[in-house]
């Protein structure tokens, strides 16, 4: 039956999947050494966002728009390395990517907030099988992060177990390709377990479905924006993740 339904999402997302590959092969960005500093930028940005703004921000129904959500992050890459994040390069990067997010309905179920990272998080499940058939994950990679995705619905108050699966995962052979996204994976979801475990900043307990949800959101955006780059992936991993934490405190 699990088969079946992921056979059926991979012929639902199989042409949005041929576009956004075309529109990847367009984008030009400085990426240069960022594949193993992309879990540092994104605590980075984090830090930064929230002592220039607040989460009041985030549940405010006026502000909160992933595209605004998106320039947020872009202003702050920016005011970081201006050469290294050049603002008009981001801006393109995010067109393609936007796109298709846009196609796959993520942008719609994060703008209504309520179903962004809940419920069976649908968004999580869309992202791998579009990485898949667009053949830049393989499908055994794609299972494990399901399997991930699983455990973080069926046991989300385990967030030291589903922590110890994922670092798991690095302990496994994988080809060069697999090997460079479950990088930006694991980074980031590391990354962003010690950022929302600090109490000056964090979540308001550790182990709770929400933290759980958070994390797993911070990495699933890492995950998808290293299609394009390194840069993208930065870029998405920081928005879902306020994303993510706009759910968990409205």
């Amino acid at each position: 039956m699990y088969r079946i339904l992921k056979k059926s999402l991979i012929v639902l997302f199989i042409i949005s999947g041929i576009i956004g590959c075309k529109k990847a092969n367009n984008v030009k960005i400085n990426s240069s050494n960022l594949d193993n500093k992309i879990g540092y930028y994104h605590n980075l940005i984090l830090s930064k966002y929230f002592t220039t703004s607040n989460k009041e921000d985030l549940k405010s129904a006026t502000h909160f728009n992933y595209h605004n959500v998106e320039e947020d992050v872009v202003n702050i890459m920016v005011s970081i390395d201006n050469k290294r994040f050049d603002r008009n390069e981001l801006e393109s990067s995010l067109k393609s990517s936007n796109k298709i997010l846009d196609s796959l309905g993520i942008i719609q179920m994060f703008n209504l907030k309520s179903s962004a990272v809940s419920g069976e998080n649908d968004y999580f499940t869309k992202l791998v099988n579009y990485l898949y058939i667009n053949h830049k994950i393989s499908l055994d990679l794609m299972d494990s992060l399901e399997k991930i995705n699983t455990l973080t619905i069926q046991e989300p108050m385990e967030t030291q177990k589903i922590l110890l699966e994922v670092k798991g995962l690095e302990n496994k052979k994988w080809d060069e390709k697999d090997s460079k996204f479950l990088n930006a994976f694991t980074q980031v979801y590391e990354s962003s377990y010690s950022f929302w475990t600090q109490k000056e900043v964090g979540l308001k307990s550790t182990e709770s479905s929400e933290a759980a949800a958070t994390v797993l959101a911070d990495a699933a955006g890492a995950l998808y924006g290293l299609w394009a780059s390194p840069v993208l992936s930065i870029i998405e991993g920081a928005a879902f993740s306020l994303v993510a934490i706009a759910n968990y405190e409205q």
